[in-house]
């Protein structure tokens, strides 16, 4: 690492791969609170330090800089284990790999230890996902995702952005926003709760002379 893993065995893999790395500590930076720099991952990561989660992010190209305090760092050697999914696409850790403190840096780009764990490809009910239903552009998508687990959770309200990707259909807003607003309040099971929402703010420069304008529309509705 850092590498495409793409250009490797996992030329067709779209999973889960464990990588680990134990490596000497050098003694300035033993003892300190350090970084663990990685520029670009893809998709997402859970990463470990000596045993303990340091961080966790899902997105491509995302830089990680995952923070480690001194009592972490005792043991002259350490490990460092990252659980790495990939949905599709391109695989690896395409970035640089470095850990680091206010006056020192550790080059950590050399051979890992991996393991092969879950390939979505053999699983039985796997379905080839698709960017729309990654973006949350299919119907549940984000409601089965990151609504209904929250469900049994106390809420005092909700703050939305007004949709962007509803401007293009500013008439069925005025019946889809009302009727997720109960919903919600429906399986929160709380009370019709403050659900406050934010306008779609300008965007881009104003025409000189007046037109029809999507999102204009979808404030009004």
């Amino acid at each position: 690492m850092p590498g495409n893993f793409n250009t490797s065995e996992f030329s067709n893999f779209d999973g889960v791969i464990w990588l680990r790395k134990t490596f000497e500590v050098p003694a300035n930076m033993l003892g300190k609170d350090l970084t663990l720099e990685i520029t670009n991952m893809d998709d997402a990561d859970e990463t470990w330090y000596n045993g303990e989660q340091i961080g966790a992010t899902s997105g491509a190209e995302l830089e990680r800089n995952y923070q480690i305090i001194a009592k972490m760092n005792k043991s002259a050697k350490a490990t460092i284990v990252i659980r790495m999914v990939d949905w599709g696409g391109g695989m690896g850790v395409k970035g640089e790999l470095k850990l680091r403190n206010a006056q020192n840096v550790l080059d950590l780009s050399s051979e890992w230890l991996y393991k092969s764990t879950y390939n979505f490809k053999e699983l039985s009910e796997f379905i080839e996902p698709d960017w729309e239903a990654r973006m949350g552009w299919q119907p549940t998508t984000i409601y089965n995702g990151m609504i209904k687990p929250l469900l049994n959770y106390r809420i005092k309200g909700a703050i939305w952005y007004q949709g962007e990707s509803n401007a293009g259909r500013a008439y069925q807003y005025r019946s889809l926003f009302p009727a997720m607003i109960k919903n919600w309040r429906e399986k929160f099971n709380q009370g019709d709760f403050p659900f406050l929402f934010v306008q779609l703010a300008n965007f881009l420069k104003p025409d000189s002379i007046p037109k029809d304008d999507p999102w204009p529309e979808l404030r009004e509705a």
